[in-house]
């Protein structure tokens, strides 16, 4: 079945070479994760500023989509808010995209 393979097919600086090839990459990855993970609690912190200086949901709302937005790995933000009946929920945000679907502040029913 097939030819046979030489017991040597990497010689030794082949080896050495791809080695330093997956190490590059590998660190090229951990320093990716490493700058997403930075942004992300650079977004925290802002967002736990603006909660010591307000507690207003209307106020925060607005900041809170915006700091998740400027992450670069974000292009949009949405979040859905459960309704004290516990039946319904409301959207903010501010993409124009789902707005013509359900105006922002309209109660979605769950059910």
């Amino acid at each position: 079945m097939g030819k046979s393979l030489p017991d040597e097919i990497l010689k030794d600086e082949d080896i050495k070479l791809l080695s330093s090839v997956a190490l590059m990459g590998a660190l090229a990855m951990e320093k990716e994760r490493a700058k997403q993970a930075v942004e992300e609690q650079q977004s925290l912190v802002a967002i736990s500023r603006e909660l010591s200086v307000s507690l207003e949901l209307e106020k925060l709302l607005p900041t809170i989509l915006s700091t998740l937005r400027s992450s670069s790995r974000y292009e949009r933000s949405l979040l859905s808010l459960l309704e004290e009946d516990r039946k319904t929920v409301r959207l903010a945000g501010d993409d124009s995209e789902w707005r013509q679907y359900v105006p922002n502040g309209d109660p979605i029913p769950l059910q």
